[in-house]
């Protein structure tokens, strides 16, 4: 039988400051589209930063990017489809049916509000492309996030959709603030 080690009588000096070595992925570009499936689905109560920072129930996935440069990086996603704030409950429950719709629509059978063992029956292990954004945090760190999904006959692109509309760049540096305003809402972590 091997025994534990013994810190606890260990003479290191201990200085008061430690970082953990990160394990940080590298950004995906914005527009990505990769095949993820979701390994996390439940139900969680949490800051509702698009309405206040009230604390509102949500259903929270994290996508497992399949295959690529990007294998094993995950993407989250908080959709606060009872929130308060009617107009962001609608785009979060628009984009959590259609996430549904690529899973087989099992929860829109259901016809009613779905409990977190039927989140994980029906969406756990379920492929899909995804779309994933990317934005800057209010300490200038990029990140990404779940920008959209795409139906069955979407084409997975290693880099960005070069046929994608370019905004002006205007319209452009005004969403990257409104992101950075909004970005605690899918904070990996």
């Amino acid at each position: 039988i091997k025994m534990a080690f013994n810190y606890w009588d260990d003479e290191e000096e201990f200085t008061g400051e430690y970082v953990q070595e990160s394990n940080d992925f590298p950004v995906l570009p914005h527009d990505t589209r990769v095949t993820a499936l979701i390994d996390k689905a439940e139900w969680l109560v949490k800051k509702n930063f698009k309405n206040e920072g009230v604390e509102e129930n949500c259903i929270s996935l994290r996508f497992d990017i399949e295959e690529g440069e990007f294998k094993g990086q995950k993407i989250f996603k908080k959709f606060f489809i009872e929130s308060s704030n009617e107009e962001k409950a609608r785009k979060d429950f628009s984009m959590f049916m259609n996430i549904d719709a690529n899973a087989g629509g099992k929860i829109k059978g259901l016809k009613r509000k779905p409990d977190e063992e039927e989140l994980q029956r029906y969406l756990i292990n379920k492929s899909m492309v995804i779309i994933v954004g990317l934005f800057t945090d209010k300490a200038g760190k990029e990140k990404n996030y779940l920008m959209g999904v795409s139906g069955g006959n979407s084409k997975v692109a290693s880099k960005p959709n070069a046929s994608a509309p370019k905004a002006s760049a205007t319209v452009a540096k005004k969403a990257v603030q409104k992101m950075e305003l909004d970005d605690s809402d899918d904070i990996p972590f």
